[in-house]
């Protein structure tokens, strides 16, 4: 049997690394060192780091295809309960995803302020709700639901831009918040 490809060992010992020791023990040295070979070799393989981590999100992410099994999935039930398995599946993808693609976001996430974990959709749910009280928004809607939406939607856009590109969007950034707006708008409105 012949010896491994190098960017197979490479990959493998990526996945290693990643799954016992996490994102932050992810550097170019330690998985050239896991996979037994220099990092000139990691380099001429994947270029730098980033390229990497993008094999490993394109073409090792199981998260992904499950995801996509999610999406063409019948609605066999009801459109909430399909709606749901869709939300699921994508929240796994980005939970693989996002620790790889931004270590520093999960540090700023888990910086204290007054005594409470600070997320980024609870300002955005406090603002909601106050234009709900003043009569923007209908009583039924939930803000909390419809900031994490937004917040959603925010990041997916951030992570597509800078993976793809801002044109994998489907337009400029103001149409797509345009679209994106004008969709929540309509059933909330």
């Amino acid at each position: 049997m012949g010896r491994p490809r190098v960017r197979d060992k490479i990959i493998v010992a990526a996945q290693q690394l990643l799954a016992s020791k996490g994102a932050s023990a992810l550097t170019t040295k330690a998985v050239a060192s896991e996979a037994g070979v220099t990092e000139a070799s990691l380099f001429n393989n994947f270029g730098d780091k980033a390229g990497l981590i993008r094999v490993l999100i394109e073409e090792q992410a199981g998260e992904f295809s499950t995801f996509e099994q999610a999406l063409l999935a019948g609605v066999d039930g009801s459109f909430e309960d399909w709606l749901a398995a869709v939300l699921m599946t994508a929240r796994d993808y980005f939970s693989f995803v996002l620790p790889l693609a931004a270590p520093q976001l999960l540090l700023a996430q888990s910086v204290k302020q007054q005594g409470n974990s600070y997320t980024g959709h609870r300002p955005l749910a406090s603002r909601l709700s106050q234009l709900q009280q003043q009569g923007w928004l209908p009583s039924g809607v939930d803000v909390e639901a419809t900031a994490l939406l937004i917040m959603g939607a925010a990041m997916h856009s951030a992570l597509t831009g800078l993976t793809m590109g801002d044109d994998a969007l489907g337009g400029s950034i103001d149409s797509w918040a345009r679209r994106i707006a004008s969709s929540l708008v309509l059933p909330i409105g």
